[in-house]
C-alpha cells in the first residue's frame, strides 16, 4: 500500500518537524508546506501546499500528522474525499489543545473532557490551529466521526497511547503501535558516554517548550522551594534568584547543560507520547524528572527513569532534594534503544 504523509509543518527542528525529518531522511513521500521566514513566501508556500492536498488523487492511502495545522479546507477534502489513516503524534486527534492539560486538575490526572466526546472546558483555546474554536470542535467531530468507523486505522507511537486512542474511539478499526524516531535519538543511541564531564552540583534543566501544558509553570513553583538548587530554562527570560534562563536549542548549549545537570526535567502534565527530550535523556543515562498520569509514556516503566513527581510541592520538594530514585540509567538506556529499534522497524514496514 502506497502511503503518502501530510502534515502543515515541514521537516525541521523540534517536536513533530525533527519527526517529519526522519520520515524525508527515510524515503517516505510527505505533502508539507515549505519554510520561509518571508511573510509573503510564507503565505504563497501554504497556498502551494493546499493546492497539492487539493489535487490528492483517490487512489492512495493519505496519513494525516497534526491536523490541526492542515487548513481546513484541505482537511475538509481529504476528510471527504480521500482514503485516510490518522498518526497520532500526540493528543490531537481529541483534544483541542493538543495538550490534554486543564490547570484546574491535579497533575497525574490531565483533562480528558474529549475522551469520548468533543466537550472541551471553557478555558480551552484551539492550539496550534488558530481556527474558531467552534470551528475546531465541528472538525474535531467531523474527524471522530470519520475514524470511529471500523475500516478507519490510526497508528500510534507507544503502547499508553494505543491504550488511550482505543478508550477513546473504541469502534476504531485498527489502534496499531509503531514507535518514534528521529534523527537526533538515532545519533545518541551508539554516542559514547563522556565521562570527563563535571557535574554542576545541583542544577535541574527543563527540556522543552515553557508551556503550562508541559509542566513549565509548576516547575517555576518548585524553584521557589528548592533555594538551593539552581533551575535553568532554554528559553528567553528574565534571571531570578535560582532560575536562569539560557536561549538555547539541542545542537547550541541545551545538549551541554543536559550532560553537566544533576536533573533533566521533562515534566508534562498530559497523557503524552514518547517526547524527544525524554528519550534523549535516557539514552545519555541521567536523572529525569517526569509525572507519570495514567496514559503517559513514562507511566509504561517509570522504574527506570528517574524520581517521579507527584504534583504534591511538598513531597517532590523532599524527593529532590533527597535524590529517591532507583539508579536504573543503564537500564533506562537500554529501554529506549530497544524503543527505538523496534520503533525503526514498524515505521520502516509504514512505506
Amino acid at each position: 500500500m502506497k502511503r503518502i504523509f501530510i502534515s502543515g509543518m515541514a521537516p525541521g527542528n523540534g517536536g513533530v518537524p525533527n519527526f517529519l525529518e526522519y520520515l524525508e531522511s527515510n524515503n517516505f513521500p510527505l505533502i508539507t508546506p515549505n519554510q520561509s521566514s518571508n511573510f509573503f513566501t510564507k503565505i504563497l508556500n501554504r497556498l502551494i501546499f493546499l493546492m497539492k492536498i487539493m489535487m490528492c488523487p483517490r487512489d492512495k492511502t493519505y496519513v494525516i500528522i497534526h491536523h490541526q495545522t492542515i487548513p481546513l479546507l484541505a482537511i475538509l477534502k481529504l476528510l471527504l474525499v480521500n482514503k485516510l489513516e490518522y498518526f497520532a503524534i500526540d493528543n490531537s486527534y481529541f483534544c483541542i489543545s493538543s495538550y490534554n492539560y486543564n490547570p484546574k486538575l491535579n497533575i497525574e490526572n490531565p483533562c480528558r473532557n474529549c475522551l469520548h466526546k468533543t466537550q472541551p472546558d471553557k478555558s480551552c483555546i484551539a492550539f496550534p490551529s488558530r481556527r474558531k474554536k467552534f470551528i475546531e470542535i465541528i472538525l474535531l467531530k467531523l474527524i471522530r466521526k470519520y475514524f470511529s468507523k471500523s475500516t478507519s486505522r490510526i497508528f500510534t507511537l507507544s503502547d499508553s497511547s494505543t491504550n488511550l486512542v482505543k478508550k477513546s474511539l473504541p469502534s476504531c478499526g485498527s489502534v496499531k503501535t509503531i514507535g518514534y524516531s528521529t534523527n537526533d535519538l538515532i545519533k545518541l543511541i551508539d554516542e559514547p558516554k563522556n565521562n570527563n564531564l563535571k557535574k554542576i552540583n545541583k542544577t535541574i534543566v527543563f527540556h522543552g517548550h515553557c508551556i503550562p501544558g508541559k509542566g513549565y509553570d509548576y516547575l517555576l513553583k518548585l524553584a521557589k522551594d528548592i533555594k538551593d538548587f539552581e533551575f535553568i530554562f532554554p528559553t528567553e527570560g528574565v534571571d531570578f534568584e535560582n532560575v536562569r534562563y539560557v536561549q538555547c536549542t539541542w545542537d547550541n548549549g541545551l545538549k551541554d547543560l543536559a550532560e553537566e545537570a544533576t536533573y533533566v526535567a521533562v515534566p508534562s502534565l498530559w497523557d503524552n507520547t514518547p517526547e524527544a527530550a525524554s528519550l534523549k535523556t535516557m539514552l545519555m543515562e541521567i536523572p529525569l524528572l517526569f509525572v507519570p498520569s495514567e496514559f503517559s509514556f513514562e507511566n509504561e516503566n517509570s522504574s527506570h527513569f528517574g524520581i517521579a513527581l507527584t504534583g504534591n510541592i511538598k513531597d517532590d520538594v523532599h524527593l529532590i532534594r533527597k535524590g529517591i530514585y532507583k539508579d536504573n540509567r543503564s537500564k533506562s538506556k537500554d529501554y529506549c534503544r530497544k524503543f527505538l529499534k523496534e520503533s525503526e522497524q514498524r515505521l520502516l514496514n509504514l512505506k
